[in-house]
Order: C-alpha cells, then structure tokens, then sequence
C-alpha cells in the first residue's frame, strides 16, 4: 500500500514543463513519446521490413499530441463553466489530475463520455480517409489495407496512423481505474446511485469494481494463453489482459488506501480529558458528607412529623 502511494507520488512530482492556457504538459508525455519515437526509428533502422516507419518516428508523436489535445478540448468543452475551475496536467493518455471529483455527477459523466467520444471520432476519420485512398483494383484485400498501420508522409499513411493512435487511446481508457477516463463515468455512476455519499464510500465501490475487474482479466487471459497450448496457436492480446489485470488490482489498492487517507484526513479529533488521581481527589469524601447531611435532615423530619 506504501509503495502505491510512494509511486504515485513521484510520478505526480515530476515537473511540468508548460502549457497552452489553463492546460499543463506533463513530464511524463515527453518521455513517453520520446521513448516511442526512438523505439520506432531504432526498429527502422535495424530490421529492414521496418523500414518504411522511419517517418513515423516523427509523424507518431505530433499525431499522438494533437490527439491529446482534441480529447482534453471537448472534455473542457462538455463540462462548460466549470473548466475555470478544473485542473488540468496533460500526460501520456490525457488529463491526469482528478479534480473532476468536485463536479457535479452529470458534469463528471460529461467529462469522461466526450472524452471518449472526441478520440473514437478521431478514429473513425482515419478510417473513413484510409478507406477512401485504397485502390479499387485491390477490392480483396481491402481489410487488410485498411487495417494495416502505413509509414511515409503520404495522406493514407498520416490517416492510418491517426486511426490507430486514437484506437490505442480509445481502449486505454476503457480501464475504469487512474488516469483514464472511464474512472470518472465510474466515480459519476456510483455518487448518482447513492444521494450524497461520502467520498470515501465512492472509492471503495470504485476499488470494489477495480479488483472484480482484474478477477475477470486475469481469467479470459490465462483462459486464452491454455486454449493457445491446446491448440498450438497463439491467441492475440492474453497478454494484454493479464497486464490489464495487475494494473487494475494495483488501482483498486490505491483507491482504498485514497479512501482511508482521506477518512483519516476528515476524522473528528477525539476530546481527551484528563484524570485525577484518586489519592489526591475529594469527589468520595464531599458526596460521603452530602449522604450524611441528607439522611440527618430525613431523620429529623420525620421525627417531627411523628411527634405532632
């Protein structure tokens, strides 16, 4: 649990190096971006059916950022007022803060859908000018044209990169955990199914979901790598779903270590009082005296009473 937060934490200390506006550009993305364009040109160079990607050790990374902005735009865009308000720090898969927890439910749910929305449209029109550029000679292999991800600097080459840049993104933030976006539709789900619940109460439920979520993962893909063995043919992504699935059970870690912090953060200090030594009190002494007063007074009452 320790370990979570201390790594969350360095990560979230990393500088950030500017921005456009209210938006600030994360460390992280430069690194990420910069590790993938010398990992293309570095494939390129040495396996030469790669060669043709030489470009798109250039062309990945600017496609890649404008990508980022289209989505973080309409996620501004969708919650309106708001954004004034919202923090926004632009990493490797978008928006990485969560200050979207303080909005209203519907402006939260906003926020994640049009999100998602922006980049599968993205997608989409890469794909529709991917297909409009194939050959009509070549009608039978048209799937795998348009499938296929092209170098160079050429229209089809830029819309299929687009197209599948914008895929990428579309199924990492399918991941209902931090820094996607499908955390916010969740935490927007579960605030709207109870009035007013605590914040801590959300990210139990969230860590709930998360560690059900990573059951399920880590089972279609062992479930897929057997049935590779059985068959003698390797079924594509089972690793991807056991990734998936200790990243989602390191995320529901989180999440319940978040609601404790904030629990611990918010509890009502405990009044202390403090105790007097027995041999030094009167309490006995003065309640023994006013015993005594009160019984005496009982017996002279009553003793007038009998005498009249």
């Amino acid at each position: 649990m320790n370990l979570i937060q201390r790594l969350r934490n360095w990560t979230m200390r990393l500088p950030n190096i500017g921005g456009l506006g209210q938006a600030e550009i994360h460390s992280s993305l430069l690194i990420t971006l910069s590790l993938l364009s010398g990992l293309i040109f570095l494939l390129s160079v040495t396996r030469p059916g790669f060669a043709e990607f030489r470009t798109a050790a250039v062309s990945l990374p600017v496609i890649w950022i404008i990508s980022l902005a289209v989505r973080v735009a309409a996620q501004m865009l969708a919650i309106g007022e708001h954004s004034h308000d919202l923090e926004t720090v632009v990493g490797p898969s978008g928006n990485l803060a969560t200050d979207y927890e303080y909005l209203p439910a519907r402006h939260v749910f906003a926020y994640g859908a049009s999100g998602q929305v922006a980049t599968l449209g993205l997608a989409l029109l890469g794909l529709i000018v991917n297909a409009a550029m194939i050959p009509a000679a070549s009608a039978e292999l048209a799937t795998a044209q348009l499938l296929d991800l092209k170098g160079g600097w050429s229209s089809q080459a830029w819309a299929s990169q687009i197209m599948w840049v914008n895929m990428f993104l579309a199924a990492l933030h399918l991941l209902p955990t931090v820094p996607f976006d499908m955390r916010a539709i969740m935490f927007a789900f579960f605030s709207r199914k109870n009035r007013n619940p605590s914040e801590p109460e959300v990210f139990r439920r969230i860590a709930k979901f998360d560690s059900h979520m990573a059951g399920v993962m880590f089972g279609s893909g062992v479930t897929a790598a057997a049935l590779g063995v059985v068959f003698r043919q390797e079924i594509v992504g089972w690793y991807a779903a056991v990734a998936a699935a200790v990243y989602l059970f390191v995320a529901s870690q989180w999440e319940s270590a978040r609601a404790e912090e904030v629990e611990e953060q918010y509890a009502p200090l405990s009044s202390k009082t403090a105790r007097h030594d027995s041999g030094h009190s009167t309490a006995a002494y003065l309640k023994m005296n006013l015993d005594r007063r009160v019984e005496g007074a009982a017996d002279e009452f009553v003793g007038r009473a009998s005498a009249t």
